[in-house]
Parts: structure tokens; sequence; C-alpha cells
């Protein structure tokens, strides 16, 4: 895998870069400290600014004197909350009632009324689904779809950010892994192979899914290297062909963990990574690996347990997300996952 880590005897540490990590000073600290490789987010930002990240990200490698990775993360189909009006958040409590509307609707405070980006989300749910706002910072039952609203009751109350994403748990509802944003990205990222050393594929479902966008990077420029992210029932169940497709693979246990029942990640993650080593393609664990930091000093003690057992299960590589993107400990956390797996 030309420009990845992901074959040496040590399984490679990934961040996310974020609030926390966005300067050249933390970079710095956080490869020193034992990263890898950087995730740059293409949800938010245009291509300038990820240009500019990547280089600032490669100038920081240089300063440790590390050659690092530098890793795009396209975004997939991603539903959002459209608008809170002037709120900057919102608070929900438990039992009210709350109501996700059609993109053109307009937000209603004193009914709980806001409005989703896509139309795919309230054509997909039904009464019974659950959908899960952020990551499950507040969780909605559906009570009734009346084709241009979904009115919910809160089952977990909590607060509610502008743009942060809706996720319903149900089978009727797939994001695709190819938007026509990430197509363009693609093509971005390939007319500027220096800067970026893989792409990550987000909500792979069939290998087809990958095929495709190798194929639109070669016919823009250049291929890179492309990991795919499994985190829908239909990536769980095609885990094997997306492998035997990708350069490697990544267990994207956050929204995996929200598109299928969350007690049955466990065996999601065997079924991944059972598919990876059948194909000997790389994999890396991801999404929560030691947030127990935001609280204490050192690692819980299931996290330890937790790290310890994908690496001896084999893992390639590992990615902390929020950790590293908004935590407050973030070299800390890359220095406690590099002590980990000396």
């Amino acid at each position: 895998m030309s420009g990845l880590h992901l074959l040496e005897d040590k399984p490679s540490i990934w961040f996310t870069k974020a609030t926390s990590s966005n300067t050249p000073h933390v970079a710095q600290q956080l490869f020193d400290a034992g990263a890898d490789g950087v995730r740059l987010t293409f949800s938010f930002g245009d291509h300038e600014l990820q240009t500019q990240l990547s280089e600032m990200m490669r100038r920081a490698g240089e300063v440790v004197g590390k050659d690092i990775d530098v890793i795009a993360d396209l975004a997939g189909e991603q539903v959002r909350i459209e608008d809170l009006g002037h709120h900057t958040r919102l608070e929900v409590p438990d039992g009210d009632n709350l109501t996700l509307a059609d993109p053109a609707a307009s937000f209603n405070e004193k009914n709980f009324r806001i409005p989703v980006d896509s139309r795919k989300l309230i054509d997909a749910v039904e009464e019974g689904d659950r959908i899960y706002i952020g990551d499950g910072d507040v969780i909605l039952v559906a009570k009734e779809n009346t084709g241009e609203e979904i009115r919910c009751r809160v089952e977990s109350s909590g607060t509610i950010n502008p743009r942060r994403g809706v996720q319903p748990q149900s089978d009727r509802f797939e994001p695709s892994a190819l938007t026509e944003k990430d197509r363009e990205d693609l093509r971005f990222i390939a007319r500027n192979s220096d800067s970026f050393d893989a792409v990550l594929l987000s909500f792979v479902s069939e290998a087809s899914e990958v095929r495709k966008a190798r194929e639109i990077m070669e016919e823009a420029g250049e291929k890179v290297p492309v990991v795919s992210k499994i985190e829908t029932g239909s990536g769980v169940e095609n885990a094997h062909e997306i492998a035997e497709a990708s350069d490697a693979v990544m267990v994207a246990r956050g929204d995996l963990a929200l598109l299928q029942p969350w007690e049955k990640m466990p065996e999601n993650c065997e079924k991944i990574v059972d598919a990876a080593e059948r194909n000997d393609t790389p994999w890396v664990m991801a999404t929560q690996l030691l947030e127990g930091l935001e609280q204490f000093s050192v690692p819980l003690r299931p996290e330890i347990s937790d790290i310890q057992r994908w690496r001896e299960r084999g893992a390639n590589g590992f990615m902390l997300c929020h950790e590293t993107a908004f935590g407050e400990k973030p070299v800390e956390a890359v220095g406690a996952l590099n002590r980990m797996l000396r």
C-alpha cells in the first residue's frame, strides 16, 4: 500500500483533526507523542483549506522527523439538522414531543418542530423506528410519519446543536457512499495526490462503490489507496467483497452502533475483522478508544482491555476521533495509545 504505514510491526495511530488539534504546535506534539497519520474531515471546509491543512500537517511531521500519512475522510450522505432559528443549542426533555420536518419547513420553537436537510429521512422512517441525533445525544422514537414530517417522542433527553447528524435505525435507510460532493472531492484528491495518502470512503455498502471511487480518481488523474469505512447493515453483510476490493477497511464503530442495533456491534465488528483477515486486507479500529481521559487522568479499564483485545486480534491501526478532534487532552490520548501499543 503505497504511502500508508499500515503494514508495520506496530499498529499505526491516526488522529482526527478539528478544534483540539488545529495548530502546528499541537500537531507537532501529537506526532511526537506517537501519531503516524491524520484524518482530515471533508464534511467541513473547502478544497483550498484541506490542501493548507495537509501542508501544515506534513510540516509538523517533518519537524519531529516523521513521514506521516494524510487521510482524506469523505463525508458520504449526511442527514443533518437544518435550522434551529437563533439557537446555538436546544435542550429537549424526556417524554416531550418533537417533530422532524421536511427541508422546506421552518423551525418552530414552540412546537419543537425542526427541519432536516434530507427528504430521504422523511421517506424512510416508520412508526416505532428510533432516531439518533448526534452520537445518541438525543434519542427519538417515531410516533407518526405524515409524509411531510415525522412526529416523535423524546426517549432520551439531551442537547441538540445546529448541523448535528440525524441517523434513523432502520433497514429502509442507508446513506450513500458516493454523493455528488464525494465524487467532486475524489476528483480533487486525484488531482492533488501529493497532498493525500489515502481516501476514507464513508458508508460503504458494497464493493462496486469502492471500484467506482477508484474509477473516478483514475479518470481525474491518479488513484490513491481507498480505505472503506464499514458502518451499515449492508456493509457488514458484504464485508468480504468490500475488503477484497479495498486497500484497507475501517471498523467505524460510531455510525455502526447508530445505524444498526448497538447491542449487535461486537458481533458486527468481528464480522468485519474476519472479512479483512480472510482477504489479507489491513484493518483499522476506530471510535471511542480513549474518551475516558476526558474525566480521568488514566484510560478507563474497559478502554485498556478493548485496545489490547483488538491489538491481539491483529489490528493494523487505531484511529482516535473525539479525543483529538474536540477533547481537552488530545496529546495525552495519543501518548496513552502509543504506550499501550509499544
